[in-house]
């Protein structure tokens, strides 16, 4: 079945595929241009940067920050890692997402370099610091930060870990992480309770799908 895209126009250089429902946090999949020639219409993405596994030539593990521009020379398939996807156009305006990983394709042509990406965990457009999208991915990041710091000086294997955990295990590992850590300060904060109260709609939703695991590991057990 063929999905419409959404959120921005052509002009605009990026577009958000449909919500796979109607509070999901994030799209299933994000295209990114990157043209030759800017059209000078709205937003024009010259570089797009993001952390995938390392190339195989360059180490034999862990993972690397990549930064995309037209023409690219180097490989067009790469899996992508939980972080920041950052689109930055020719005026050092910038575009930012978040992903829990997933698969990034880029189709490289004359008079464009094209980037696809597509996850089974949803990809966040950060719009505003308030969002909820912006709050579970900077909530995520604390915690992905945490989990690093934790394999101190070790950080090949947690590299190696982040590269081998599926987006959407890391995802709802995430949401149920969260829900314990901040289940009971809820009144104390308005974002928190706004997210609690996403996070148990999320779990529901998701569970209705048949997503949501029998057993949640813990954050230690997949990072």
């Amino acid at each position: 079945m063929t999905q419409n895209k959404t959120s921005q126009g052509e002009d605009w250089g990026y577009e958000f595929y449909p919500r796979a429902y109607p509070h999901a946090p994030g799209h299933p999949r994000l295209d990114i241009t990157i043209p030759k020639t800017p059209t000078g219409r709205h937003f024009d993405p010259v570089t797009v940067q993001l952390l995938v596994r390392a190339r195989t030539h360059i180490t034999s593990g862990g993972v690397e920050t990549i930064r995309i521009h037209h023409p690219w020379p180097h490989e067009s398939h790469f899996q992508a890692c939980a972080g920041r996807i950052i689109i930055e156009d020719r005026y050092d305006k910038k575009v930012e997402a978040f992903t829990f990983g997933g698969n990034l394709n880029i189709l490289i042509e004359e008079r464009d370099t094209q980037c696809v990406f597509e996850s089974p965990a949803p990809i966040l457009e950060l719009i505003s610091t308030s969002s909820i999208a912006t709050v579970l991915a900077e909530e995520t990041e604390i915690l992905l930060a945490e989990r690093r710091a934790e394999w101190l000086p070790d950080i090949e294997a947690y590299e190696q870990r982040l590269t081998n955990v599926s987006p959407l295990d890391l995802y709802t590992t995430c949401l149920e992480t969260l829900r314990q850590k901040h289940e009971h300060t809820q009144h104390l904060i308005e974002e928190t309770h706004q997210l609690i109260h996403f996070i148990h709609d999320e779990i529901h939703t998701l569970k209705e799908q048949n997503l949501w695991p029998d057993k949640v590991p813990t954050l230690a057990e997949v990072l």
